[in-house]
C-alpha cells in the first residue's frame, strides 16, 4: 500500500532501516525467505526504486548497497545520532563505491541533541577519513553536495531545492565572512564544512521569506518562548525523574537483550578498534 500510494502521488518514501545491529539480526530471522534482507523484502513489495530512502543504513551489506544503487534508491545518513546511541558507523566509502545516492540528516533531538547540518557535513568527512588510511579525494565539496542537492533529491525536490539557480526556490543562508571560521578566507567548501558551526549565520531566507534577520528569528517571540520553556521545566523535571524510577525495573531485561544482540553471530563490523562483541 505504501509503494502504491507513493507511485500514485509521486511521493518519496523514508523509513528507518539497519540503524542497529538488532535490526540486521531481525532481518536474518524474520525475512529468511527473502534471503534475510530488508532490501529484498522491500523489493518484493515494490518499494525498491528511486523513491526509497533509508535512514541510517549502518548495518547494510555491500550486496544490498549494490541493489540500492542499481534501483536509484538512497540513504540519509545520521552519523551524530548513530555515534551517540552506539549504533555503529555507516559504511560511507562502500556506499560511494557502490554509487548509492546519499543525503545527510540529523535525526531527532533525542537522538543527536542538535539539528545542525554543519555538524552532519563534518561528521561525514571525518568518519570517511578514518575508514581508509590511504589518501583519497577531498570530501568537503561532496559533503556539501550531499547535504543540499542530495537531501533535496531524497524528497524528489532537487528540481526546485538544494541549489542557488534560476527557477529554484529562494532558500538561502547568508554567512558573515568576518567570523574567524573564514579568516583567512581560502575555500568556501572546506571552511563551511570543517570550521562552520552555525555561529556566523546572519540571515536565513526560506522560499523568499526572511525568517532570520541580523541573527534574530522573525517568526516567533524568542524571549516569550524561552520563558515558556523555563516555566515548563518546573513540572518536567519531577515527571522525568518519576518515569526513570518506574522504568528502572525493565532495565536488567533490556540490558540482557542488548547483550544477546551483540553476542549473536553477524559478519558485519561497524565499530572501530574494539572487537569484543564481533563474531
Amino acid at each position: 500500500m505504501c509503494a502504491d500510494l507513493a507511485e500514485r502521488r509521486d511521493l518519496p518514501i523514508y523509513t528507518h532501516v539497519y540503524e542497529t545491529r538488532a535490526q540486521a539480526l531481525i532481518a536474518r530471522e524474520a525475512y529468511a525467505r527473502h534471503g534475510g534482507s530488508f532490501m529484498n523484502y522491500m523489493k518484493s513489495c515494490g518499494m525498491l526504486n528511486r523513491r526509497l530512502n533509508i535512514a541510517h543504513s549502518v548495518w547494510i551489506t555491500r550486496e544490498e548497497m549494490d541493489m540500492m544503487a542499481a534501483a536509484d534508491a538512497g540513504a540519509v545518513l545520521n552519523h551524530n545520532s548513530n555515534l551517540k546511541l552506539k549504533s555503529g558507523i555507516a559504511p560511507i566509502l562502500d556506499m560511494r563505491d557502490a554509487g548509492m545516492r546519499v543525503g545527510l540528516g540529523c535525526d531527532n533531538c533525542s537522538g543527536s541533541d542538535v539539528q545542525n547540518m554543519f555538524q552532519s557535513m563534518k561528521a561525514y568527512c571525518m568518519l570517511a577519513a578514518v575508514s581508509d588510511p590511504t589518501p583519497g579525494p577531498p570530501l568537503a565539496r561532496e559533503a556539501l553536495r550531499n547535504a543540499t542537492l542530495g537531501s533535496a533529491r531524497s524528497a524528489l525536490l532537487d528540481d526546485r531545492l538544494g541549489a542557488i539557480k534560476p527557477g529554484y526556490k529562494a532558500d538561502l543562508v547568508l554567512l558573515d565572512l568576518n567570523d574567524t571560521a573564514y579568516l583567512p578566507y581560502n575555500s568556501a567548501a572546506r571552511q563551511l564544512v570543517y570550521t562552520e558551526t552555525g555561529r556566523s549565520i546572519d540571515h536565513v531566507v526560506i522560499d523568499g521569506r526572511v525568517v532570520i534577520e541580523n541573527r534574530k528569528v522573525t517568526t516567533i517571540d524568542e524571549a516569550a518562548l524561552r520563558d515558556e520553556v523555563r516555566s515548563l521545566m518546573k513540572s518536567f523535571i519531577p515527571e522525568y525523574e518519576r518515569i526513570v524510577k518506574e522504568r528502572a525495573v525493565a532495565l536488567p531485561y533490556l540490558l540482557q537483550a542488548h547483550e544477546s544482540v551483540w553476542s549473536s553471530p553477524l559478519k558485519l563490523h561497524r565499530f572501530l578498534s574494539r572487537t569484543r562483541y564481533e563474531s
